[in-house]
């Protein structure tokens, strides 16, 4: 039996619960017949709860080589030598990228496919929002999406005491709570969002937005704006409003009011907007709203430059 270590291993305790075997690997051939085996990938993808064929493809593209899983051996042969540290590192990447929840960094968590966007819903503390969309392997799971958890809770099976608002049921979470005052938003998205916040869980203003407003484009804007503080830098506003774009059809089909309500808000600015238009991904500039932005931008330079 191999040796296990945290899923997170980023994580120094020794009494943290989420482990994982650590990877065996054996060199095999020699010259073009050179490659990698990875005796235990079966049993790493158990314990992280996620389909064998993503770690293996991910393992794949980000080596530039050829992986595949020899059944009849029950292990995984990837072309060339990689020695154990290189492969451990891509492991440690895949796990931040996709296995552990954005906000709470708990392995609890299920990947789902919306409108091509990845999605992360996680049952610690009920985060449900992009994934790592800005990778390349993200396409990968869109086009080939985990099969959908009945119930995520169940099927994360880590010993772990379910928390408040994962253990709450939609009908609990929908109750008016007491002591509140008629104009208080009572809906299962208000009422999970002020219970984040209660537990400790400090979403960003983009999260809260997400959460409360998604099929509100206005509202959605409006909550953003009453707490500029709590945001992250322009590029990561950015990334994530394309994602919310692509998962949200709502917020898609406003996606010019959006984008404009936030620059003559000063939220975003023109030149961090070009910038990252020109890094953006193919889904990106098939966003409508956002391409129609870019133009009006570039067409108002043009003016001013002209007058």
């Amino acid at each position: 039996m191999s040796k296990s270590v945290n899923i997170d291993t980023s994580n120094p305790d020794p009494c943290y619960r989420y482990k994982m075997p650590l990877l065996v690997t054996k060199f095999e051939g020699k010259g073009n017949g050179a490659r990698t085996a990875i005796l235990n990938i079966r049993e790493v993808a158990k314990a992280l709860h996620c389909d064998l064929v993503y770690l293996i493809k991910f393992f794949g593209m980000e080596l530039g080589a050829q992986a595949k899983m020899d059944k009849i051996k029950n292990k995984t042969v990837i072309n060339g030598f990689h020695d154990a540290k290189q492969l451990a590192l891509l492991l440690d990447k895949f796990i931040t990228l996709f296995i552990l929840c954005p906000r709470c960094k708990l392995p609890e968590t299920a990947l789902s496919v919306h409108k091509k966007a990845v999605v992360t819903t996680c049952a610690a503390c009920g985060y449900n929002g992009p994934s790592a969309n800005q990778h390349k392997f993200a396409m990968f799971i869109a086009k080939n999406p985990p099969k959908p958890a009945k119930n995520i809770a169940a099927r994360v099976t880590f010993q772990v005491v379910p928390t408040a608002l994962a253990a709450e049921t939609k009908e609990e979470a929908a109750a008016p709570e007491p002591d509140l005052d008629w104009a208080t938003d009572t809906s299962a998205e208000a009422v999970a969002a002020r219970k984040a916040e209660a537990m400790g869980i400090v979403p960003t203003a983009l999260e809260m937005a997400t959460i409360m407003y998604a099929d509100d484009p206005r509202r959605f804007v409006e909550r953003i704006k009453q707490d500029p503080t709590n945001l992250p830098p322009q590029a990561d506003i950015l990334v994530f409003l394309a994602s919310a774009f692509a998962t949200h059809d709502e917020l898609g089909s406003r996606a010019l009011f959006i984008l404009n309500s936030l620059y003559e808000a000063d939220i975003l600015e023109e030149e961090q907007i070009l910038e990252w238009w020109e890094a953006s991904s193919t889904a990106d500039l098939q966003v409508e709203g956002i391409r129609k932005f870019v133009e009006w931008l570039k067409e108002a330079d043009e003016d001013d430059s002209d007058a």
